[in-house]
């Protein structure tokens, strides 16, 4: 059976959502009726995303509108106010609440003819997907006129306004296996709604839970002194290991949750090290973090002296609760200060002593 392709714009949503919406349509197009495409061109779309915070006109052009935000917020909206096809999505998002609305507009006899060939540019999700997951930084370069010296001076300004202090604004990616908290650690401290990507499970990792994280989560945490970290959670299972290798590029702190309650913590350890070995940023801050010590009888200190030799005394230990957002906040808030700091991370990683106690204790 031929799928149809189907032009779709986002609106209201800035990158990061865009690329987590791409990522779901792309991990989940074996199960989507028709082929998703992204179309920059907004009011030449028949279906439109759009964020309930959205304050501008939708194109007449377009024929269904698959509105995105909170469940309260949604009670407002209503297909007399449309005057078409009207879908809602409500926070948290995901895969299952994506992948039934697509399929339902995909029925819709509105737009059963494929309306495709006028447009000449393009862009899939699958490779939105794959932008978004490399991660790429793009960089604002003004180009030096001696000519004209005042306008540059006026343009590096603007700029400078513009773009927000990347030096604290860090990118901090969460590793671990399935059920060892990374997803848990990114709700309760995020500073607003976390994206999520989390499924029921349909194989062994339902042993451990209910629901699995396939995508990436994404949050926000901010601090008083205005450091910004965007958080990023990959899945656990190791069949989306190519997820896992192409989000943790550019980071700049790495925490790897290692579950006590597992059978092997150590041989877990060692599976995301080797990830990060191969594909991390070498300059990044790596923390390891203990998740479930109330479950298990694992010697924490032990493990995590075993741990700093394999890594060469290269990484930081604590232990955490990430239902409670106090702990996880706390563990952020110092590996950014450590990170941000005029000391070289090398101390840190030799004295380790505001991690330690907390393993010790």
């Amino acid at each position: 059976m031929s799928r149809n392709k189907r032009m779709v714009s986002l609106l209201g949503f800035d990158r990061n959502f865009t690329g987590m919406f791409a990522s779901y349509c792309h991990l989940l197009k074996s199960h989507l009726n028709d082929n998703w495409i992204l179309n920059r061109e907004d009011e030449s779309s028949e279906i439109v995303v759009v964020s309930d915070k959205y304050k501008g006109a939708i194109s007449k052009k377009s024929k269904v509108t698959i509105i995105i935000g909170d469940s309260e917020t949604l009670k407002s909206f209503d297909n007399k106010e449309m005057k078409h096809e009207l879908f809602k999505i409500s926070y948290p998002i995901s895969s299952a609440k994506i992948l039934d609305v697509l399929n339902k507009v995909s029925k819709l006899k509105c737009i059963q003819k494929n309306s495709l060939t006028k447009f000449k540019q393009e862009f899939s999700f699958k490779n939105m997907f794959s932008r978004f997951m490399k991660n790429h930084k793009q960089k604002n370069v003004v180009k030096q006129n001696n000519s004209n010296n005042k306008t540059n001076k006026v343009a590096n300004k603007l700029l400078s306004i513009l773009q927000p202090d990347i030096s604290k604004n860090l990118k901090v990616v969460f590793l671990g296996r399935p059920g060892s908290g990374k997803t848990t650690a990114i709700t309760s401290v995020s500073t607003s709604k976390a994206l999520t990507s989390e499924v029921n499970t349909t194989d062994s990792v339902g042993l451990i839970k209910k629901q699995t994280t396939i995508g990436i989560d994404y949050g926000e945490c901010d601090f008083e002194n205005g450091v910004k970290l965007r958080l990023y959670g990959t899945p656990g299972q190791r069949r989306y290991d190519y997820v896992q290798t192409q989000t943790v590029s550019s980071a700049n702190i790495y925490v790897i949750l290692v579950d006590l309650s597992s059978v092997a913590p150590f041989a877990e350890f060692m599976y995301y090290k080797d990830i990060l070995n191969t594909a991390g940023n070498k300059n990044a801050l790596r923390v390891v973090a203990f998740t479930h010590y109330d479950l298990k009888e694992h010697n924490m200190s032990q493990l995590s002296k075993e741990i700093r030799r394999k890594c060469h005394g290269e990484i930081l230990s604590v232990k955490v609760d990430t239902r409670v957002s106090d702990e996880v906040r706390f563990m952020l808030e110092k590996a950014a200060e450590m990170k941000l700091g005029s000391v070289p991370v090398h101390e840190y990683y030799a004295e380790n002593s505001l991690f330690l106690k907390n393993i010790n204790a």
